[in-house]
Order: C-alpha cells, then sequence, then structure tokens
C-alpha cells in the first residue's frame, strides 16, 4: 500500500477513554513488560509501592492527562500528556502500545486519536514528544504524522548503565489541521 500505513481500519472501533482507578493493577503490568521498559528513561521493574504513588498522583494531577486506546473494548495503547500549560497552550505527549504484536498499523492509530485528543480536545497550540534516539520505531512515527525534530539532547539518560542520546520533537495545531485529515483518509475506511 503506497499510502505508508499497513491496513485501513474501522474508525468507529477505536474510543479513547480516560484512565480510571480500577485501570491501575493492568497499566501497571502493562508498564512492567520488556518491549515497554525498554524505551522508557527508567527501566526498572515498577514495584507496586511505587506504581500506587504514581496512580494517585496521576489520577488527582490537573497539569496531566491520562488515557486509554481501545478497540472494540480491548485497550490497545496508553496515553498520556503532562505539563499541560493552558497560558501558552503547550503540553508533552508521551504512549505505549500495550502488546508489541497486535498487529500494523496501531501505531499509527494510536498516534492520530491522541493528537485529535490534543489538539481538538484539550485545544493546544503546540505538542512536544522525546524518544531515545535509537527508538526508530517512534522517530519514523513522528515523521510520518509531520512533527519537527526540535532537539537533540547528547546523553541525555542511561539505559543498561550506557549514555543515550534523547531526540526532541514537536507538532504545531496548525500542522495538524493540515495533515490530520489526510492521515485519516488513509488509516480509516
Amino acid at each position: 500500500m503506497s499510502s505508508g500505513f499497513l491496513r485501513m481500519f474501522k474508525k468507529t472501533e477505536f474510543r479513547i477513554r480516560k484512565l480510571e482507578e480500577s485501570d491501575s493493577s493492568h497499566v501497571r503490568k502493562w508498564r512492567n513488560q520488556a518491549h515497554v521498559r525498554e524505551v522508557m528513561y527508567t527501566d526498572h521493574e515498577i514495584t507496586v509501592a511505587e506504581h500506587e504513588a504514581w496512580i494517585i498522583r496521576a489520577l488527582n494531577d490537573n497539569d496531566s492527562c491520562y488515557l486509554i486506546l481501545e478497540r472494540n473494548g480491548s485497550p490497545q495503547a496508553f496515553i498520556n500528556f503532562t505539563s499541560i500549560d493552558q497560558k501558552n497552550g503547550k503540553c508533552f505527549w508521551g504512549y505505549y502500545l500495550i502488546s508489541p504484536h497486535n498487529g500494523g498499523g496501531i501505531g499509527s492509530v494510536m498516534a492520530w486519536f491522541s493528537l485529535d485528543w490534543c489538539f481538538r480536545v484539550l485545544g493546544m497550540r503546540k505538542l512536544f514528544c522525546e524518544s531515545l534516539a535509537s527508538n526508530r520505531r517512534a522517530c519514523s512515527l513522528y515523521r510520518k504524522f509531520g512533527f519537527t525534530r526540535e532537539a537533540v539532547f547528547r546523553d541525555h539518560v542511561l539505559k543498561d548503565g550506557a549514555p543515550q542520546h534523547v531526540l526532541g520533537f514537536s507538532l504545531l495545531s496548525d500542522e495538524w489541521s493540515r495533515v490530520g485529515g489526510c492521515l485519516a483518509g488513509k488509516l480509516f475506511s
């Protein structure tokens, strides 16, 4: 398929919902999966105590928004917007796919729903995200969705004791307005 996407999906199969307290044990399990930890800044196994403290902060943080993307009721991705700055209309975006084997294209679907939420629901003007430079899948996704690389943070984090570069990306709301509909046409039937 020449669109750069592996397959087309039915948009109505998907929904984004806010994180709930009842999601806590599932989210800890998801966060501790090897494919998630390998691309996060910290890669240790998250303890129950650490996770419980995090979930309390997450559910009570007015400057963050934590979401779950579902497909036909089954969780596909965890999404977060943090450091939401309403005055300047900007925030940070993070995410991970719950399963590394859930079929081609779910990352693109997650990105489309995330960006739509950021600019339409949260009303942001600018979205930032970061990725380990070695995370080629994420960097490719950002390019495909129109992000601009703004920064290289050299030797920014340690992974397995070795310094790793981190890349910073951004997307403006007017850029999303130009590409969002086109991307939806390629992703959704």
